[in-house]
């Protein structure tokens, strides 16, 4: 049946059932009877227009707006149209969504938003709103969108959505760097005041320490009082080593040869327990670094590895050269740039995902009270930016962790990114 024809019939169907419905006594006289079919007739050419034109509107907007979510909706908020573009922003056909509830595609957290909006678009005829629905890889996608009216004699609710997760990616990122820089700010200022207290307080003790016999009463309280000013004396030193800006003096470096050099400070530092193996590239490209800089994040990495191996265990360190293009995920995939990756492995206790989504902000630790600061890793993912390079974590429950650090081996691509790590950190200083 074509669709003219079909048109034709939902009309006449209406029409027949209205009069059905009349009473014998009213159909009976001719007057009464042609009058109330002309105004029935007149009612449903009426409605049939009106369903004509919002089809044709409907048409025209989802021909002009290819990349938007168009959705036509009950009152009750179940889906009669879904525009094509549900599958290129959601990845689901069109066509099974139509009659399912829109809320049953939302985020659990904004299923109330949605109820919230369809009812004020059914109560002031217009609304906007964010959400987030569900793409079929299982994913989420934010969605701004715009609701009115809509009276087609069957649908009540159009909804036009555009896909601003892009957007609310970066806005989340600009924030985070923002109160980054606000806690580095303030913890800088608080640790160089408390740093200013604890050198009178260390002072004191180590002159009554001088001045009293080791047998005295008061000689082991003031040995307790140096060696807490001590320990928080080297907080204050992890604190300002994160805050200020990192003197950076790159030149070209022998990474195989600093490895082995510290290595011997590393397997003295980790203590018996632990074995430390040692397995290096022979033909390792020099890298462009700060050596001091470099031995302080393999040392930051060494003591994670050792809390992590409270019974002792292995600790792997090795070299090797490798070009971040040909495994497509480097900066620039397209022109393979070279690297030299240093890569440092525990048999430890291992983390859980939601642990290694963290591992890299300030003060965040796994660690019992009064045993971690939470600056080694973020200290080292700043240092490894500083560089040019990445530092990314590789663990499993029970199975141990790998850090691996990638380093660039030309100074060209380190200037570049040198330049735009200060000019980021410009950018965000100057909008405080």
């Amino acid at each position: 049946m074509s669709l003219s024809c079909v048109l034709l019939a939902l009309p006449l169907a209406c029409l027949l059932r209205r009069i059905a419905a009349l009473p014998l006594s009213r159909c009976v006289g001719g007057v009464d009877f042609c009058l109330m079919l002309g105004v029935l007739m007149g009612d449903l050419i009426r409605r049939r227009r009106a369903a004509l034109l919002a089809r044709a509107q409907l048409q025209r907007l989802v021909a002009t707006r290819p990349t938007a979510l168009i959705m036509l909706a009950t009152r009750a908020g179940h889906i009669r149209y879904a525009s094509p573009s549900f599958e290129t922003i959601l990845g689901c056909d069109p066509a099974l969504v139509q009659g399912q509830r829109a809320s049953q595609h939302a985020h659990p957290a904004d299923s109330a938003e949605i109820a919230t909006h369809l009812a004020r678009i059914r109560a002031s005829g217009i609304d906007q709103a964010r959400f987030r629905l569900r793409h079929a890889d299982g994913g989420w996608r934010w969605i701004e969108a715009y609701g009115a009216r809509w009276d087609d004699g069957r649908a009540a609710l159009v909804v036009i959505g555009h896909d601003i997760t892009e957007q609310v990616g970066q806005t989340a990122e600009l924030l985070r760097l923002h109160n980054l820089q606000s806690i580095r700010r303030i913890t800088g200022t608080v640790a160089h005041d408390v740093n200013n207290l604890l050198t009178g307080i260390a002072c004191i003790a180590a002159l009554d320490m001088q001045t009293l016999p080791p047998d005295h009463e008061l000689y082991g309280d003031m040995a307790s009082i140096s060696h807490a000013a001590d320990q928080a004396a080297t907080l204050m030193s992890h604190l300002r080593t994160y805050t200020r800006p990192l003197r950076f003096e790159p030149c070209p470096l022998d990474l195989n040869a600093l490895v082995q050099q510290f290595a011997h400070f590393i397997e003295r530092l980790l203590g018996p327990n632990i074995t430390v193996c040692v397995a290096l590239s022979p033909s390792l490209a020099p890298v462009w670094g700060d050596s001091s800089q470099l031995e302080q994040v393999i040392l930051n990495v060494a003591i994670n590895a050792r809390d992590a191996m409270p019974g002792g265990g292995r600790l792997q360190i090795g070299t090797t050269n490798l070009a971040l293009g040909v495994e497509g995920s480097g900066p620039d995939a397209s022109q393979p740039a070279p690297y030299v990756r240093l890569s440092i492995g525990d048999t430890g206790m291992g983390m859980d995902a939601a642990t290694q989504a963290r591992i890299f902000e300030p003060y965040f630790t796994t660690k019992a009270p009064g045993r971690g600061t939470g600056l080694g890793l973020a200290t080292c993912a700043e240092i490894i930016q500083r560089h040019g390079g990445r530092i990314q974590v590789k663990s499993t429950p029970g199975c141990g962790t790998t850090v691996t650090i990638d380093l660039p081996c030309n100074p060209q691509r380190h200037v570049s990114m040198e330049r735009l790590v200060d000019e980021q950190r410009s950018l965000i200083e100057s909008q405080h």
